[in-house]
């Protein structure tokens, strides 16, 4: 046999074929895939993006996401719509799916970007949070808003902002405000908030609660309109006055 690589000539046995070209070289002289562990002609194997690592083309696999060429293994598939991306690029499930950053869906609490595997939609305001965020059960709530309403949580966070949130819920539920009660979201960007509103005279005293944007200064999502009972908070009507998304 002669070597493609050098024309060295010599017994067969001490020849190996490189798989890609069909073409015969002494091992010596040629490039061992990091994975396979094939030996093949110098410039058949490509680099991994991520690992450095010199491999056979076919052990490559292109991002979607970001274009960058690494070991296959190192790519997840989209359950939302099929397009493969490094793990490290994927938004992950708390069940181990994945999607694309720009499938993932943003949770009105806690801020960050999240596969839609993971979000529900809160009762009480209709806001789209992360399953960590809601209370079990057939319907979902913010668990920070439903502790407040129902008196299991009593917090008393931004009191410098509690006549500003009752100011601008009085836009929606006319009445005499006063906020009772407030937790803040762990951004610091949101408060569940929870205020007593008297309307028709004074005569009926209701319990709303809501979610308020700070930044913006403005309630975010539906109203939660109701009033304590020995039971508890119990909802008078449905979701009111979706303020904004």
């Amino acid at each position: 046999m002669r070597s493609a690589v050098s024309a060295k000539t010599g017994h067969r046995q001490e020849f190996v074929q490189c798989p890609e070209t069909s073409q015969w070289l002494l091992p010596t002289e040629g490039e061992q895939c990091a994975v396979t562990g094939t030996r093949v002609l110098p410039g058949v194997l490509e680099t991994c993006e991520v690992t450095g690592k010199r491999v056979l083309p076919s052990q490559l696999e292109r991002s979607s996401f970001s274009g960058k060429r690494a070991l296959r293994r190192l790519l997840v598939t989209s359950t939302v719509s099929g397009k493969r991306l490094l793990e490290s690029e994927a938004i992950s499930s708390v069940g181990g799916a994945h999607c694309v950053p720009s499938e993932a869906i943003l949770c009105a609490w806690g801020g960050n970007a999240c596969h839609p595997d993971d979000i529900r939609e809160c009762d009480l305001t209709g806001l789209r949070i992360h399953v960590s965020f809601a209370t079990v059960g057939p319907r979902s709530r913010l668990k920070a808003l439903d502790g407040l309403l129902g008196g299991r949580q009593q917090t008393a966070d931004r009191t410098d902002l509690w006549e500003l949130m009752a100011f601008r819920l009085n836009a929606a539920v006319k009445g005499k405000i006063r906020t009772t009660s407030a937790a803040t979201s762990p951004t610091g960007k949101r408060l569940a908030v929870v205020a007593d509103a008297r309307v028709f005279f004074g005569i009926r005293l209701s319990a709303v609660g809501f979610v308020y944007d700070i930044d913006q200064s403005s309630i975010v999502g539906a109203i939660a309109n109701g009033r304590r009972t020995a039971r508890g908070w119990e909802r008078q009507s449905e979701r009111t006055l979706p303020i904004a998304s």
